[in-house]
């Protein structure tokens, strides 16, 4: 199988902040950004992600995932029979939206599925630490099974696919994180 693609580096951090309080605009300093692997961190702890994908007509398709970060991406899986794998396979534009750690984050770009085995496994090593899912790779299939999924999940395997982020918007929601909210730009 191809190499494992590398983490994905911001090219640039700007601070979006405008905070609005009292009648007016508050300055914030523009260099005051968050740090990337502070980002990671706090998706990497889990919870439900809503992944939006594009549909063969155009329109946006809306579901709640669950959403783990391997080798510095943020990736997702699929059931081969279900509506949002098409999505996904077709890398149309997606996005991917949580809350986690004093920050909304919504993370924007083509999907891509992952072959590569070592990706692979760490992406099912990521859903059993960050959710007890007992999933494993299966290099023959180039995708994941388990046991059991979600209720609605439908059935294995799971195919995996990262979201290669073009721009990534955390706003801050915290006092921790107050006046540093952030888009990131990769392109």
């Amino acid at each position: 199988m191809a190499r494992t693609t590398e983490a994905p580096t911001p090219r640039r951090a700007v601070n979006i902040t405008r905070q609005f309080d009292d009648g007016e605009l508050k300055r914030h300093d523009p260099t005051a950004t968050l740090d990337w692997s502070e980002l990671l961190d706090a998706i990497a702890g889990g919870g439900t992600f809503w992944l939006t994908s594009v549909n063969a007509e155009g329109r946006p398709h809306t579901r709640p995932v669950f959403a783990v970060v391997a080798h510095g991406h943020l990736a997702t899986a699929s059931s081969a029979t279900a509506a949002k794998t098409s999505h996904l396979r077709s890398a149309r534009p997606t996005s991917i939206a949580t809350t986690c750690d004093g920050m909304d984050v919504v993370w924007s770009g083509p999907s891509l599925r992952i072959l590569d085995d070592r990706e692979l496994d760490a992406v099912a090593e990521a859903y059993r630490s960050t959710y007890g899912w007992d999933v494993v790779a299966d290099p023959a299939s180039a995708a994941l099974t388990a046991p059991y999924g979600a209720p609605t999940a439908g059935p294995p395997p799971y195919q995996a696919y990262r979201i290669e982020p073009t721009t990534v918007h955390a706003v801050a929601t915290s006092d921790a994180t107050s006046g540093r909210s952030t888009r990131w730009d990769f392109t």
